[in-house]
C-alpha cells in the first residue's frame, strides 16, 4: 500500500474537511433547517484525496452528492439532509486519519529525503542479488563521493511490483540521483538509436570492415556522451573534478541505464514538483533530451 506520496495530500485533506453550520428556526411546516457553508472549501479539500486508492464507494457517495456537484458555498438541507451529510463526511475522515497514521507508523511521511524504487516481478533470488547490487552501484557509489550529506537506508517495502522506499537522508541525494537517473535514460536511449543503426546497416551489405568501424563509432559515440554526462554531474554536484568519482559516475549511469531497460523505476516518494523535475518522465523515454544539450540551447538563443 504505497501511501506515502499521498500523505501530504490527506493531511492537507484532513485540515480544511471542514464546514460551518446555522439551524434556522421551524419554518411554516414546522420542520428545522440547516445552512451549510465553506462548501468550496470543503469540496477543495475533497479533490486534493479523490484519486486515491483506499477510499473505495465512500469517495464515490461524497463526489456524487448534490451538495459536492453544486457550485454553490452555502445551501440548506433538512434536519434528516444535514445529518446524512454529517456522517457521510465524518466517514471519509475517519478513513483518511486511519491512512494517515498507516503512513505514519511505517515511517514514510517524512518523504523529502525518500525515493521509490519499482521493480518488475523477479523469478528467482539470482535475479534480486544481481538488481541489488546493481542499485547499490547506482545509488550508493555516487552518493559517496559527492558533497551532499546522505545516509542511504531501505525504510520499507510493498506489494505487487517489487517496490523498494529507500532514504537517502537528504533532500539533496534524492535530487543528485534524479540528475544520474536523468543522464542514465539519455544513455538509455543514445544506446537504442545506435542498435537500430547497426541493424539498418546490416541490411545495406556493408563490407565487413566498413560496418566494424560504423559499430566502432558509435560505441564511441556512446562512450563520449557518458563521458560528458558524468563530467558534468560532477562540476555541479562534487566538491572536486576527481577522475574515479567520473569513472563511478558512468558506471552508475550505465548500472542505471540497464535497469530502465528491465523496467525499473526510480523516482521520489513525495509530490514535490521541483525535486521531480530532476528525474525522467519514464513514459517519455524516447523523447529524453541530454541537459548538457539544454544547456547549450539556452546559451545560444539571444535575450
Amino acid at each position: 500500500m504505497n501511501l506515502g506520496p499521498h500523505y501530504y495530500d490527506i493531511a492537507e485533506a484532513l485540515d480544511n474537511m471542514k464546514f460551518t453550520r446555522e439551524r434556522e428556526d421551524a419554518n411554516s411546516n414546522g420542520r428545522v433547517q440547516y445552512v451549510i457553508k465553506n462548501l468550496n472549501r470543503l469540496r477543495k479539500a475533497v479533490l486534493l484525496v479523490r484519486d486515491i486508492p483506499y477510499l473505495g464507494p465512500q469517495m464515490h457517495t461524497v463526489v456524487e452528492h448534490p451538495l459536492f456537484k453544486s457550485p454553490q458555498d452555502e445551501y440548506t438541507l433538512s434536519t434528516t439532509e444535514y445529518l446524512e451529510f454529517k456522517t457521510l463526511i465524518e466517514k471519509l475522515k475517519n478513513k483518511l486519519q486511519v491512512l494517515k497514521e498507516i503512513v505514519e507508523t511505517d515511517g514514510l511521511s517524512d518523504l523529502h529525503d525518500m525515493l521509490s524504487i519499482r521493480i518488475p516481478a523477479l523469478n528467482t533470488f539470482d535475479e534480486l542479488s544481481k538488481v541489488a547490487d546493481e542499485l547499490k552501484k547506482s545509488i550508493e557509489l555516487p552518493l559517496i563521493d559527492s558533497r551532499v550529506e546522505s545516509n542511504v537506508k531501505i525504510v520499507g517495502a510493498d506489494r505487487g511490483s517489487i517496490i523498494f522506499y529507500v532514504s537517502l537522508g537528504a533532500a539533496a541525494a534524492v535530487k543528485l540521483i534524479g540528475v544520474i537517473c536523468w543522464s542514465a535514460a539519455v544513455i538509455r536511449r543514445k544506446r537504442a538509436e545506435a542498435r537500430i543503426l547497426e541493424e539498418h546497416a546490416k541490411t545495406l551489405q556493408l563490407k565487413n570492415e566498413s560496418l566494424r568501424d560504423l559499430i566502432e563509432a558509435q560505441r564511441e559515440q556512446l562512450r563520449n556522451i557518458t563521458q560528458g554526462e558524468a563530467e558534468r554531474i560532477v562540476r555541479t554536484h562534487y566538491d572536486q573534478n576527481d577522475p574515479e568519482a567520473v569513472e563511478r559516475l558512468k558506471l552508475s549511469i550505465n548500472s542505471i541505464s540497464e535497469l530502465i531497460d528491465r523496467g525499473v523505476t526510480i523516482l521520489p516518494n513525495g509530490n514535490d514538483r521541483e525535486t521531480l523535475k530532476s528525474f525522467p518522465d519514464y513514459s517519455q523515454l524516447s523523447l529524453i533530451e541530454s541537459t548538457i544539450k539544454q544547456l547549450k540551447k539556452s546559451a545560444e538563443t539571444p535575450s
